[in-house]
């Protein structure tokens, strides 16, 4: 397992960040700021996983970004890396940071947005995603 991998940090109203850090557990969970995290399949991409805090919506109301796959709002710091074949966590890639990043972009919620009206935003982001994703799906 390499020591420095590189990988995406995602945090509440803030633009994503491409950063070198230390490939541990501990580590992912100081900046998810987090007891226990949760790895989840990131739809968009083969290979990579968020890692999430298990109970980021009973924690930390900050919504992050949308997930319209899932009809789910991501809150708190979000940690995007990549998988090997055997599960092992690893640095992303350009095109993985690229594909991420795009996706933030279009998905991020902005300052103001409150997962109060998760509804609508989960339902806003399903529109857009089935109008510049669903083609690239087959």
């Amino acid at each position: 397992m390499d020591k420095q991998i590189r990988v995406i940090i995602k945090k509440p109203y803030e633009k994503a960040e491409i950063v070198n850090m230390d490939n541990s557990l501990d580590e992912f969970k100081k900046i998810i700021r987090c007891r226990t995290a949760e790895f989840c399949i990131f739809p968009q991409g083969k290979n990579i996983v968020m890692i999430i805090d298990d109970d980021g919506k009973y924690m930390q109301p900050d919504g992050n970004f949308v997930v319209p796959e899932f009809k789910d709002i991501i809150v708190g710091p979000c940690v995007f890396v990549a998988t090997d074949e055997n599960g092992e966590t690893i640095g992303l890639n350009d095109k993985q940071e690229k594909t991420i990043t795009k996706y933030l972009d279009d998905f991020e919620l902005k300052q103001g947005e409150d997962i109060a009206f998760a509804d609508e935003l989960i339902i806003k982001a399903i529109v857009k995603f089935r109008k510049n994703y669903e083609d690239d799906l087959c």
